[in-house]
């Protein structure tokens, strides 16, 4: 019996020990909830070390957990190793994206349209016509009948009160003094001239013709005021809206855009929706989509060199190929949501520009998502290919902002994570870049 009370006594006085050292130690104990979940953020709490109270997030503190003995902490800290440069260069000619807004990918994938209306927010009027080669609007023109205005005889001069009066001439004996009436000149015939297809009418609806054509229509009469038959992937009708004292901002299904508008049937009956627009204006409603203004500003930057580099890495591919643009609005690609105004995101923008992720000289396929719950992941666990670029590593950093697990693939950057690091470690853009993707250098784009 006595036995058996000596270890229970010796549990009892380390218990009491250890209870004296915490109190002594710091005035407040943090401890795991029922869910195995910090109550307080990451970098707020303590763990018992061999030399006393260590600070989570900044120490490797070894804790007995139920596993044995583990390392919280920071880790190594290093993840990709940091940018290997920061002044590369990168072919990147191509500056204007197609997003499409409404389309028919497959019966799972399906937001094409009977109808899409338009409203210039800025500007009065539309043309409509087509991309040339490097994406620049072209407007279509059109036959346009017109009439010449009639040839009138030219004003009688008024005399000058100062020029001398001559007597008028008698006429002599034998002439005739009638003045014979002049032959009339005939009407002019009607001409055929070209004019730039447009429109002064603000507010647009386009359909689908039925015949895989489009048509568009004064939203508030109903009347045609256009139409292209035969449109495809290759052959869209371009709307550009007419702005001419400021940069054009147009309504589409209650939200505002940058640029120009493309319709065409694919083939389903329907509109599929495109919005063309400079790519640096594209990023603008892609981080305010993706991560928004409260974001920190560094975590902005890098969502902002990350969203540029992904946008121009999968210009012109499959969608290109497929159905005539590069990209669509959602989380297929990249969150796009049109305008955007909100100072810091424009900032982020702004202060980046022209700079993109490359690995051995080429652009990366800069995946990133919510957040990882501790950990990336290598991309062959998620995706078909093992890019060294994307290589999984601890993250010592979200869990200072976001302790609700993973949410996303878990490859490349996690924006929380770039938010925590931003926000509670200080870290610029290029530290966060650094981090999430491996070998990688920030270069900037020759057009």
């Amino acid at each position: 019996m006595r036995k058996r009370l000596i270890p229970l006594i010796c549990c009892a006085v380390a218990v009491l020990f250890l209870c004296s050292f915490l109190a002594g130690a710091s005035g407040t104990v943090h401890i795991n909830s029922a869910e195995n979940v910090l109550d307080r953020l990451f970098s707020e709490s303590y763990a018992i070390g061999a030399d006393g109270t260590a600070l989570l997030g900044t120490d490797d503190v070894s804790v007995l957990t139920a596993s044995g003995i583990q390392t919280v902490g920071t880790e190594s800290g290093e993840g990709g190793g940091g940018l290997v440069y920061v002044d590369g260069t990168v072919p990147a000619p191509m500056q204007v994206i197609r997003v499409a807004l409404r389309y028919y990918y497959s019966e799972g994938r399906n937001s094409s349209v009977a109808e899409a209306r338009l409203e210039n927010a800025v500007g009065g009027g539309y043309e409509f016509g087509y991309l040339d080669e490097s994406r620049a609007f072209v407007p279509y023109l059109i036959d346009v009948v017109v009439t010449p205005p009639a040839e009138t005889d030219p004003p009688e001069e008024t005399p000058d009160p100062a020029d001398p009066v001559l007597p008028e001439e008698t006429p002599s004996e034998g002439t005739d003094a009638e003045t014979p009436e002049p032959t009339p000149e005939p009407a002019p015939e009607p001409v055929i001239v070209q004019e730039v297809a447009r429109t002064d009418v603000r507010k647009l609806s386009m359909r689908p013709d039925g015949n895989g054509g489009v048509c568009v229509f004064d939203t508030d009469t109903d009347e045609l005021i256009f139409s292209l038959p035969a449109t495809g992937k290759d052959r869209y009708l371009v709307v550009h809206p007419i702005s001419p004292d400021e940069e054009s901002v147009t309504w589409f299904s209650r939200q505002r855009y940058y640029g120009d508008f493309a319709y065409s049937d694919l083939g389903n009956g329907k509109l599929t929706v495109v919005n063309i627009l400079p790519l640096e204006r594209y990023l603008l409603g892609v981080c305010g989509s993706e991560m928004g203004s409260g974001f920190p500003l560094e975590a902005l930057k890098a969502q902002a060199v990350a969203a540029r580099t992904y946008a121009a890495f999968y210009r012109g591919g499959v969608y290109a190929q497929n159905f005539g643009f590069d990209l669509t609005c959602d989380t297929y690609c990249q969150a796009y949501g049109g305008y955007v105004d909100a100072p810091r995101i424009v900032q982020a923008v702004e202060e980046t520009e022209n700079q993109y992720l490359t690995f051995d000289g080429k652009l990366i396929n800069a995946l990133y998502f919510s957040a990882d719950g501790g950990e990336t992941l290598d991309s062959e666990l998620v995706f078909p290919n093992a890019l060294p670029y994307l290589r999984g590593y601890k993250d010592p950093y979200e869990a200072s902002v976001w302790t609700r697990g993973p949410n996303g693939h878990c490859v490349g950057m996690s924006q929380w994570g770039a938010y925590a690091m931003a926000s509670n470690y200080g870290k610029n853009y290029q530290e966060i870049l650094g981090f999430y993707y491996t070998g990688v250098g920030l270069s900037y784009g020759i057009r």
